[in-house]
């Protein structure tokens, strides 16, 4: 494996580092993508293999002991069934080593994925045209800047890594490898968010100041949105079940859910449904 501080340029120097075996299956995903998808870019993105077509499509990366396959949330809806056998989570699904990778349907997503990426384009087309032809008639010429999401970077430290690391998994979220080294690792909690598990030691490193006693302090409470009640009570008793501590009672306002848990650290996170029609009035 490379090092968390080295970054791939390229998916061929992505893979090299992988042993055999994991390299092929990561050259079988690259493949079928690649013949599904002949005009999509690849590209390395979030440190790892991505494709671009009319917008992201999908995304792939080599664990210890699965495949990492990322085509968003709304795939892993509509092919339910097919994926029920495989462990996953929001958006993405995790395929065991030990098994034969299911390219077919990878295929099947992946021309799912290319469609929705091409609607979406016919509307902000359509969308433009219209925008364009209003400007026209009322002689105004309106110019938006492009920007690029703000990623943020949840910085945790940690006792133990190697129990921290298995307590989220558990939680099934997972973990960027190109991060990842004997001091830290970057657990992906969604395309923009991510938390940097350090050990004491690493994240002293960057502050001058004495890390938080959870025991007796509260440096930070987490939120995290859920998109039903029945999503955060699900998330709430893994992390319960895999040895962390809620804080305190459900909080039930009707319009708005939420529970919350210490994890193995004394990190408080809060697990939030809020009703979008709620929102909206």
């Amino acid at each position: 494996m490379k090092s968390a501080s080295l970054v791939p340029a390229t998916v061929d120097e992505y893979m090299k580092p992988f042993p055999p075996a994991v390299r092929k299956l990561l050259a079988a995903i690259r493949k079928t993508i690649q013949t599904t998808a002949p005009k999509a870019e690849e590209v390395i993105s979030y440190q790892m293999p991505g494709y671009k077509y009319h917008g992201m499509l999908v995304f792939f990366a080599g664990y210890k002991n699965h495949i990492g396959f990322y085509p968003g949330a709304s795939p892993i809806v509509a092919f339910k069934k097919e994926l029920s056998i495989y462990k996953g989570a929001k958006g993405s699904v995790q395929f065991p080593l030990d098994q034969p990778l299911p390219l077919g349907l990878i295929t099947k997503i992946v021309k799912f994925r290319m469609k929705e990426n091409e609607v979406k384009l016919a509307e902000k087309l359509s969308i433009k045209k219209t925008a364009k032809k209003r400007a026209v008639k009322n002689k105004i010429i309106q110019t938006k800047p492009i920007t690029m999401a703000t990623k943020i970077f949840v910085n945790l430290p940690v006792k133990d890594l190697k129990k921290s690391i298995e307590f989220f998994t558990k939680l099934g979220y997972t973990f960027n490898q190109q991060f990842t080294d004997e001091t830290a690792t970057c657990m992906i909690i969604s395309e923009d968010i991510y938390a940097m598990l350090l050990t004491h030691e690493k994240f002293q490193s960057f502050t001058k100041k004495q890390i938080a006693d959870t025991t007796k302090t509260t440096e930070v409470l987490t939120c995290l949105s859920a998109d039903s009640k029945e999503q955060v009570n699900e998330l709430v008793d893994k992390a319960v079940k895999a040895g962390g501590t809620e804080t305190k009672e459900p909080q039930d306002h009707g319009f708005m859910f939420y529970r919350s848990f210490d994890d193995l650290d004394g990190h408080t996170w809060e697990i939030m449904w809020m009703d979008p029609t709620a929102i909206n009035q």
